[in-house]
This record gives structure tokens, sequence and C-alpha cells, in this order.
């Protein structure tokens, strides 16, 4: 759609009162507002140096009409990954021009991020004694624009600019508090030069030494490379154990009851008889010895099925969802590839139920404590 269409239709949206200031279209399955700018096609021509990153079209066409014809925006959405790694393919650098609410600036905290992790240099515009980039030039005009992206900020001032105004580094207790913000700002930047330039730069501004905002900045990598390291081991142990399952979610609080389970269930859909032959000898196991509730839920359709005169494993998916099916056929398979299914077999397994529910619930911080002290026994 040209820029002067989406102009006169944004200008009618603005009269309409309570409307939307801007209105999209929903998604298709040819266009993703997420993987998309506005005026792209335009600005691609003209954007070899840096581009100009705005939040609406109104902001855009302003820009144009200046002469700033490298400006983009999103789509009435918040800026995705998709469109950081196509400002990437345009340009190395990119000047956030954002509103100057408090909105615009949260928004600008996103677009920081995702453009470092896309690669791009950035920079933010504030815009001085106007809402945003559109107000600003209808007031003061390009050459004012001009001089204002000139003064744009990188992204430690701009963090460092609003720690300073949200705290009154007068006093003791607002001092800290910046500093401690500071701090951890700083220590986003994985640099060392770079940060040691922002420690200085702190150091100026707070009036406190460099090796102490320093050290507690080298404490603060520290402490986040250990919690980044305990957080993959966590995962690793989520996904080994089978953390998340959302079709026997109990499992994760007793992993071995969960599995002496499985294995007495595999061996009822492989012999469904010994359900005759253990209640015919007064040994058939209540349910409420189960663990878990997708194990009780799967043993009492079983025993029913089994009283109705015929167990057919396939009438279990009348009392099951697909996904519990699934799950059984998985049993199934895997104990199938047992040598041994016997009913002794099967007793074993509800000893070894029994005991691991009486030894209690185990949590994963309990698991990983456990795996770690077998760890350093090992070793």
């Amino acid at each position: 759609m040209p820029l002067m269409d989406v102009k006169k239709i944004a200008q009618r949206q603005d009269v309409v009162e309570h409307k939307p200031k801007y209105l999209n279209t929903s998604d298709t399955p040819a266009f993703k507002k997420s993987r998309n700018l506005f005026a792209l096609n335009d600005a691609k021509n003209a954007c070899s140096q840096e581009l100009i990153l705005c939040e609406g079209y109104m902001d855009v066409i302003a820009l144009h009409g200046a002469g700033f014809t490298n400006a983009v925006a999103t789509l009435g959405t918040a800026i995705t990954s998709d469109q950081a790694r196509i400002m990437k393919r345009f340009s190395p650098k990119v000047v956030i021009c954002y509103d100057a609410d408090a909105a615009g600036q949260t928004a600008a905290y996103k677009a920081f991020r995702l453009l470092g992790e896309a690669g791009v240099e950035c920079k933010i515009l504030k815009v001085e004694n106007a809402k945003d980039p559109d107000e600003y030039i209808k007031k003061f005009g390009a050459d004012a624009f001009r001089n204002l992206m000139e003064r744009s900020r990188s992204e430690f001032d701009f963090k460092f600019d609003n720690i300073i105004a949200e705290n009154d580094i007068s006093s003791t207790d607002g001092k800290v508090k910046a500093l401690d913000k500071t701090v951890s700002v700083i220590a986003e930047f994985p640099g060392a030069a770079q940060r040691e330039v922002y420690i200085h730069r702190a150091a100026e501004v707070l009036e406190i030494s460099a090796d102490s905002i320093r050290a507690d900045v080298e404490k603060t990598i520290r402490r986040r490379n250990g919690q980044r390291k305990r957080d993959e081991f966590r995962s690793i142990v989520t996904a080994t154990e089978g953390y998340g399952d959302k079709v026997n979610p109990d499992a994760v609080k007793n992993p071995r009851a969960a599995k002496a389970e499985e294995a007495m269930l595999g061996i009822l859909l492989l012999y469904p008889e010994y359900i005759g032959e253990m209640k015919n000898k007064g040994r058939l196991p209540s349910a409420d010895v189960f663990f878990t509730a997708f194990g009780r839920k799967v043993y009492e359709a079983m025993l029913e099925l089994y009283e109705q005169g015929s167990f057919d494993e396939a009438l279990l998916g009348e009392k099951l969802s697909v996904d519990e099916m699934a799950r059984l056929a998985k049993i199934k398979l895997e104990r199938r590839r047992m040598s041994n299914n016997t009913v002794e077999i099967f007793f074993d397994c509800l000893s070894s139920l029994e005991e691991a529910s009486r030894s209690g619930e185990m949590d994963i911080d309990d698991i990983l404590r456990a795996k770690r002290n077998k760890k350093k026994k090992d070793n």
C-alpha cells in the first residue's frame, strides 16, 4: 500500500473517538506481520549505513517526507527476532526512534536485546519536547531532527541515564539502588573492554571508585555464569528424566515409583490373563497402590474391562485420551523387549513401587542434589 494511502487511513482513524490509532489486519498464510517491516521496500535502497526503527506508520511517513527515507516500523506488533534479522540483512546499525512515553521506553529495551542478539549495533534517539518523531518534525523540522540523530545514545547510556533519573543519587539509599542496577546492566555486556568504559563512566557519575564497581560486576558475572550452568544441568536432567510430562505429571515427584508402575502396566498389557490369575488367588492389588493418577486411571480401566468378560485393549481408547493411549503403546513396546514378564516379575515391580512410595516424594532439587553427591563420590 502506498505511503500516502496509509497516511489518509491513519488520519481518519485518529479523529474517531475511542478508535485505535493504527488498525492492522490479522495474519494470513501469505502475510505475517511479525516477519515484515513497514516501508522496507523504500528504506532498503537508502539504509546501507543505518536504519531508523519507529513505532508506527505516521512516524515513518513523517520521516520519509522530511528526507529520512531509511526509516521503517514494525507492523503494529512489538519487534520480533525475525524482524531484527531482516534489519541485519540490510544495515549494520539501527537507531531506535520510539515514542517518549513509558511504553515506548519499555519497548526500546526489547528492541535493544533482540537487535543485539542479531548482531546489530544499536543506538536510541531521545525525542525531546514532543511525544513522537512525527510531532517533533512538524514542530521543529528536518534539520532539528538530524541534529537529534547525531545525539543518539548507546544502549548503556540509555539505560544508565534512566537509572539516574529514577533514583536520587544525592541520598545514600538512592545511590546504592542506582549502583546495584548499574552493575546489573554492565554485567550484561560481553566485552571486557566495553565493560571497562562503562565502569569508568558509572564511577564518575556515582562518585564511587572504579575498582569497587568492577569487583561487583565481576561477582555478578560469576553468579550468573554459575546459575546458567545450573539451569543447563537442570534442563538436561529434565529432558532425560521425563519432566514436563503432560500425560503423567506425577512421575516427576517419584521417578522410581513411576517406572515400577509402567513395568506393571506393561506386563498386564502383554498378558491381561494375569488379572484373572491374581484375582483367583486373592492377590490382585488395589488401584490405591499406584503412586500416579495416570497409573491408577489405566489400572482401574483395565480391571473394569476385564470384569466385563473380555479384555480388549482397543476399548481402553473409550476411557483414555489419544495421548494416554500413545503412552500405553510405548509402555507395552518397551516391556515386550524384556525377556522376563512373568507374574513374579509383576510382584517384584509391585514391591519396588510400594518401597518407592514409602520413601516419599522426590522433587527435581532432590534429584539434582543426589546426582551431584554421587558424582563427587565417584571422583
